[in-house]
């Protein structure tokens, strides 16, 4: 068509087309609530507008001009908003009702980052034609192969673009004439919009969104709320109501302290309820989704909670009490654990609390309530008061500000005052009260914990010398406190604190000069040390805990360390093993009984620290090697706790002139089927290994079903490998192994590994054996370090078969009910991925055959394997794929391509791109794949960090529209189109989030 036929009457059908385009769109988005339009408006292109627009872009002699001029037809759709506009765009409608023509499709939105002076026209150009369905119609065919332009702007954008159009587009020609002032006319519309127009778009946005906030919380306020929150009948149904009332209607009440306690007493009572009830599974269109927990629920009531917290005495008392009494009800460590956290924001001394009440206010009303409760309501809630206390007792103030684009954390130094004495005071009476109800080490530790706080100065910034003061004054009570039930304590306890107190002592007396010459200071600091000398003194005249402490624990204070800071950590390992030869001398026949009592003791010490015991140990081996009479005569009355060091004794024996007797009881203790799992770690430091007594004991294990032995077992076969390595794997680590794989346990790889000396074992592994190592590794949840370590070893022989562990690994992952914590193929190796990298050929060729088998979600899979191997893609990775492509089967172009998904498009694959999309059918799917692996992006950084990349990338395949190739040229067009369009989207979404966040939080 020519622009003669346009006039003689194709005017009219295109006038006639985009009239119908309009009537669908505005149908269409009628028709969705979640919609506002504006208007629609339609025309067919003015023919006075047309030939000027031919005769400029040199085309009045065209005989294509539909192909030439895309808005022939136009049809504009008008919108309130940027959200608006953003979601029609996201509603789908256009690409329901017509056919996009993509290529022809523009964004316009100006980005800064492209060009120093961006255009300012705003608007989301489709190209649209009708669909096939709807050409065939009769009264539709005429249309066929016609095509309409379909803006997309806000309200604003539109009278912007309607003045642009009238003087800027229809600009007369100026030679010589009014250059200048048709540039300030083109720079004040540059200002209307940047300074006016953008602005108010954003403005209007907000108004639009805080309304819509509004209007939704006003709904909900209507329906009685806390009515339909008390009579929510299952927890699905509780959580979108307390959900939508802390969302909507909470943040507007306009006297929320009215209605506090309503409001806790509603959330309260429904929450206690929810408690009985089960999960019930919600129903979808796609099937049931797991519904909502009581831990979802519980945090949402304590979000609502802390709301009310700083709401004058009575918010304080009873946000506090609502948190005990839900912290007795809670089923489950995760509600538990929210709660503790409500009991912290409440309690912790908060800056803006400080700055309006001027000090703590809040923690002497906490304090208060806690002092009235009785002791045993107290220990009751024991995990909330003890937050609350601690809390209360740190020395620093804390607050946070923050404006759309920083977040502020303030810290400082509580400002000391009579009130601060007597708050701190009082939570350390009710400290005290607690840790004397204490029954146990693990309750009294937890409460000293919190008095600790009461000892330390702020980590940040400056503080006082009166706060100084202060927290010297309440460490010297806290130890006179310690000193006075010191005999009622454990050794392991008084052996800890008197590690503290040293310290104390130490940093009391190293204050520097404007501290120490402080008058106040120096009375605290005396009356600290005093109390600390004290205690020492106390503790120290029970032998038996000199003793203890010599042999147990790792924080031990001996004499030396009160005398200087030279007492370093060598000079302590060697003092102990001084003192250790010592204590040896002094067991005799005569105090054999008396040291056996006091060995129970220290045996029978609680404790998951493996610093705990090694003096202890020490002190056992030398014993059996220098007094083995006496220690034969322990090993028949031992307790259940001390035949866990019965390995060290035996060791000691081992060294002694009655080793042939200890060998012989050992026998006859594994003939009666006892103490398999000492004997099993006796075995494993031994100066000369037994094979058959590490066998034989390993038996008893199994028949006992002791995993802890068993384990044992497998770590000592490891690591007394090169002691016996004929028959050390059958006889001894495979049985082991397989009795571990059967029943699922696979935490014998961190155990084995750091006994396993230079990978002897694994490395030296028969083929079958190991196809067992690796099948009993499936199971492991996560390929670790050590776990690598393994692999590695077995790489070194068999790549291939570590290959084929990890695509067994990925067939066990699809078969899990629940694949939640298992990771297939980790998303990098260490020492195993420099092996591998040595045979990329026969990885790419393994990995392929996984996806003939099994192509579903493949880039996640299989092609992480080969991104794990090889997180860069390196030549001799890309060769083989270079191969595969070559060969234009689509199979294999596909796995390519799942392949190279895990390499966000380096401009490195380019060239390995082009082959693929030589290889393939113009019309071929994969190469929409092909395009989305090309715009992947990975992490970005910053609002406009896709801008920033999208821009790189269409600079990165800008050489493609020169290649010899007209496939890649073609391509390469549409790449670009396309990542103009991602850009300018891009653009918009990170401008209206920006601007959006300045209004809600502030510059």
């Amino acid at each position: 068509m020519n622009l003669a036929q346009y006039l003689a009457g194709q005017q009219d059908l295109y006038k006639e087309f985009a009239e119908l385009v309009e009537g669908i769109l505005e149908a269409s988005i009628r028709g969705n609530r979640q919609l506002r339009l504006q208007q629609v408006q339609s025309r067919a292109k003015n023919p006075a507008s047309l030939k000027g627009k031919l005769e400029k872009a040199g085309l009045l002699e065209s005989n294509a001009i539909e192909d030439d001029i895309k808005d022939l037809a136009g049809c504009r759709l008008i919108f309130y908003t940027n959200s608006d506009v953003a979601a029609f765009l996201s509603s789908g409608i256009l690409q329901e009702q017509f056919k996009v023509d993509w290529e022809r499709t523009k964004f316009h939105h100006p980005v800064p980052m492209a060009s120093e002076k961006p255009r300012l026209f705003i608007s989301n150009n489709f190209v649209v034609e009708l669909k096939e369905e709807l050409a065939q119609r009769p009264e539709f065919e005429r249309f066929r192969g016609i095509r309409c332009e379909v803006q997309v702007q806000t309200i604003l954008n539109h009278a912007w673009s309607e003045m642009e159009h009238d003087i800027l587009y229809k600009r007369p020609r100026l030679e010589g004439f009014g250059g200048r002032l048709m540039s300030d006319i083109d720079e004040r519309m540059q200002k209307i919009m940047r300074d006016y127009l953008i602005p108010a778009g954003y403005e209007f946005q907000k108004v639009v969104n805080d309304f819509e906030r509004l209007s939704s919380g006003k709904a909900l306020f209507d329906e009685a709320p806390l009515l339909a929150i008390q009579n929510c009948q299952n927890n699905n149904e509780l959580h979108e109501r307390l959900t939508s009332f802390n969302q909507h209607v909470l943040p507007h009440f306009d006297d929320l302290e009215a209605v506090q306690n309503d409001v806790r007493k509603t959330v309260l009572a429904a929450m206690m309820a929810a408690q009985s009830r089960k999960a019930k599974p919600i129903d979808t269109s796609y099937g049931q989704l797991e519904g909502h927990t009581t831990d979802q629920l519980m945090s949402l009531v304590a979000d609502i909670l802390d709301r009310f917290r700083y709401l004058g005495e009575e918010g304080v008392i009873n946000t506090f009490d609502a948190i005990c009494i839900l912290y007795d009800s809670a089923t489950s460590d995760n509600q538990r654990k929210r709660l503790i956290s409500s009991a912290k924001n409440l309690s912790e001394h908060s800056l803006a609390v400080w700055q309006q009440a001027g000090g703590p206010v809040v923690e002497s009303i906490l304090v208060e309530r806690i002092h009235a409760l009785d002791l045993n309501r107290i220990v009751a809630s024991k995990a909330v008061v003890l937050e609350v206390l601690g809390q209360v007792l740190r020395p620093e103030v804390r607050g946070s500000s923050s404006t759309y684009n920083t977040f502020t954390i303030k810290a400082g130094a509580v400002t000391p005052s009579d009130l601060l004495v007597n708050v701190r005071s009082a939570a350390i009476d009710i400290l005290l009260s607690v840790f004397r109800a204490a029954t146990s080490d693990k309750e009294k530790k937890v409460v000293l914990q919190k008095l600790s706080e009461a000892s330390r100065t702020p980590t940040m910034g400056n503080y006082s010398n009166a706060l100084l003061a202060i927290a010297l004054n309440d460490t010297a009570r806290i130890v006179r406190f310690l000193t006075e039930v010191s005999a009622e304590q454990s050794y392991i306890l008084l052996e800890e604190f008197e590690h503290h107190c040293l310290w104390h002592y130490r940093r009391s007396n190293s204050l520097p000069p404007s501290m120490a010459q402080d008058q106040e200071v120096a009375r605290a600091r005396d009356g600290l040390n005093q109390a600390i000398l004290a205690f020492r003194d106390r503790v120290n005249t029970d032998q038996r805990f000199v003793i203890f402490k010599t042999l147990v624990g790792y924080q031990t204070v001996f004499p030396p360390a009160w005398e200087g800071g030279d007492f370093d950590i060598h000079g302590i390992d060697e003092y102990r093993k001084m003192e250790i030869a010592k204590l040896v001398d002094q067991v005799s026949e005569k105090t054999a009984e008396e040291w056996l009592q006091i060995i129970t003791i220290c045996a029978n010490t609680s404790s998951d620290d493996r610093a705990t015991f090694p003096s202890f140990c020490l002190f056992l081996e030398q014993l059996g090697k220098t007094k083995p009479e006496i220690v034969l005569c322990y090993l028949d009355r031992l307790d259940n706790e001390l035949t866990n060091f019965l390995s060290s004794m035996l060791l000691g024996l081992e060294q002694s002139g009655l080793k042939e007797a200890a060998i012989k009881q050992i026998w006859t203790w594994i003939g009666e089927g006892k103490y398999a799992r000492q004997v099993i770690r006796y075995c494993e430091f031994a100066s000369t290994l037994d094979l058959s007594l590490q066998e034989e004991a390993l038996q008893v294990a199994i028949r006992a079903d002791d995993e802890v032995g068993i384990f044992h077992a497998i770590r000592a076969s490891v690591a007394r490998y090169k002691d016996a390595p004929d028959n050390m794997t059958e006889l001894v680590f495979l049985p082991a192994l397989r009795y571990l794989t059967d029943r699922g346990r696979h935490e014998w790889i961190n155990a084995v590994w750091p006994r396993s000396e230079n990978q002897a074992l694994f490395s030296s592994l028969a083929p079958e054996q190991e196809d067992e190592v690796l099948a009993s590794m499936v199971i492991c949840p996560h390929i670790d370090y050590d776990a690598e370590q393994i692999l590695q070893a077995i790489a070194a022989q068999s790549p291939e078969k570590v290959i084929d562990f990890f695509e067994k690994r990925v067939a066990y992952e699809k078969g899990l009910q629940s694949s939640h914590g298992y990771e297939e193929i980790p998303y990098k190796f260490q020492d195993l991925r420099e092996t591998l990298q040595q045979i990329p050929e026969l990885l790419v060729a393994k990995v392929r055959k996984w996806f003939a088998s099994d192509n579903e979600l493949f880039a996640y899979r299989g092609g992480r394997m080969i991104a794990a191997v090889f997180p860069e893609p390196e030549d001799q990775l890309l060769k083989p794929l270079h191969e595969l492509a070559g060969t234009g089967k689509p199979d294999d172009v596909e796995f390519v391509i799942e392949v190279l998904k895990n390499y966000q498009g380096q401009i490195v694959l380019h060239d390995l791109f082009k082959d693929l999309i030589e290889a393939l059918p113009e019309d071929s799917p994969l190469m929409g794949e092909i395009s989305v692996v090309l715009d992947s992006v990975g992490v970005v950084n910053g609002e406009f960090g896709h801008v920033e990349t999208y821009l790189r990338k269409k600079d990165e395949i800008k050489p493609w529209l020169e290649d010899p190739r007209e496939k890649v040229r073609a391509f390469a067009h549409s790449q670009t189109l396309s990542l103009e369009r991602q850009i300018a989207d891009e653009q918009r979404r990170a401008e209206q989030g920006l601007e959006l966040r300045k209004r809600n939080y502030g510059e």
